[in-house]
């Protein structure tokens, strides 16, 4: 048998390296041989590329933010006597404190500048006959009642609003003629406002026309005139009853009447016979504050590629949901 020859045999390395690079071992050929051209060429540059093709819609979600501030304006000072309206030295004004509601406006009555009272008024409910809203100091007069602001005619329309404001005492006593031997004086009470009262029905009277004469006529001069509740509505009656008299205006006939009805007041009207009253009309806008509110949208939502082959196929969705919030206060 042969003898085995080993990988590291001389005889086998130099033929590995001739194999491996036979200008390294051998001679250069170009040494014996011309006609060959040696020549570099570079490997073509190779890309891998993936083909995928797929279709179909898949939720996408993304961050979109509103941002909402909110500032608010007052249409008048707060705290300030925004409103005035002055008879002679008195005056009457209204605070300016926004968003009160409208049966709860705030006054103050001064005399020569100098506060006499304070007072709230239901501007809601308007009062058809004056109504004393606060006592006051001053106005004494002999036999007299309380002095103090009287309101009627208040009411607001909307952020309109208007009142009309007096002083005056609840009533007085008013006296004419001359004391002494002589003593003819007269005195009556008498009251600031007077009523106005609604006409009575058809067929009846009020009884400030019906009239009802006591005593005799001749030198003895005894004769006196009265007349029935202003206040009331008569109806004629067919027998005699507790309340005789005649229509002093013909329009209904009639010896005795019977009560019908009560007659609703409808306004009123200053009393001459009382003296003057200081009276203020007070015309103002109800103080209110002005709500102005900013959004900003921040949007993070990754914007499509122009030369993709994504597209949107459905609208927004705000997971969140829709809902009405408060913020600072604001709806």
């Amino acid at each position: 048998p042969r003898e085995p020859v080993s990988p590291y045999d001389p005889a086998v390395l130099g033929a590995r390296r001739i194999a491996a690079n036979p200008s390294t071992q051998l001679e250069d050929i170009a040494s014996y041989y011309s006609g060959c051209q040696v020549d570099t060429v570079a490997a073509p540059a190779t890309e891998t590329r993936v083909c995928r093709q797929y279709s179909g819609a898949t939720a996408q979600s993304c961050a979109r933010t509103l941002s909402v501030s909110v500032s608010r304006t007052s249409s008048c000072s707060p705290g300030d006597w925004f409103a005035q309206a002055a008879s002679g030295s008195i005056g009457l004004a209204v605070q300016c404190k926004p968003d009160l509601p409208a049966s709860a406006q705030h006054f103050r009555v001064t005399s020569g500048g100098v506060p006499l009272a304070f007072f709230d008024v239901d501007m809601g409910t308007p009062y058809v006959f004056p109504q004393m809203v606060v006592q006051v100091p001053g106005g004494a007069w002999w036999g007299g009642g309380a002095n103090g602001v009287w309101v009627a005619n208040n009411r607001c329309t909307g952020g309109d609003c208007r009142l009309t404001g007096f002083i005056a005492q609840q009533y007085r006593q008013i006296c004419i003629g001359s004391g002494g031997d002589a003593g003819d004086m007269t005195c009556t009470t008498e009251r600031p406002f007077l009523e106005i009262y609604a006409a009575c029905p058809a067929g009846t009277q009020s009884g400030d026309h019906i009239a009802y004469t006591t005593g005799g006529g001749g030198d003895g001069g005894s004769a006196q005139t009265t007349y029935l509740d202003k206040a009331t509505c008569y109806a004629p009656a067919q027998q005699p009853s507790d309340y005789p008299g005649y229509d002093d205006t013909g329009a209904v006939s009639g010896s005795f009447w019977t009560v019908q009805s009560s007659r609703p007041v409808v306004g009123f009207e200053l009393n001459p016979a009382y003296g003057p009253i200081p009276q203020m009309t007070l015309a103002y806008e109800r103080p209110h504050t002005t709500v102005t509110e900013s959004d900003q949208w921040d949007d993070q939502c990754p914007a499509l590629q122009g030369d993709g082959r994504c597209a949107v196929s459905g609208a927004a969705r705000c997971v969140d949901g829709p809902a009405t919030r408060q913020i600072d206060g604001a709806p």
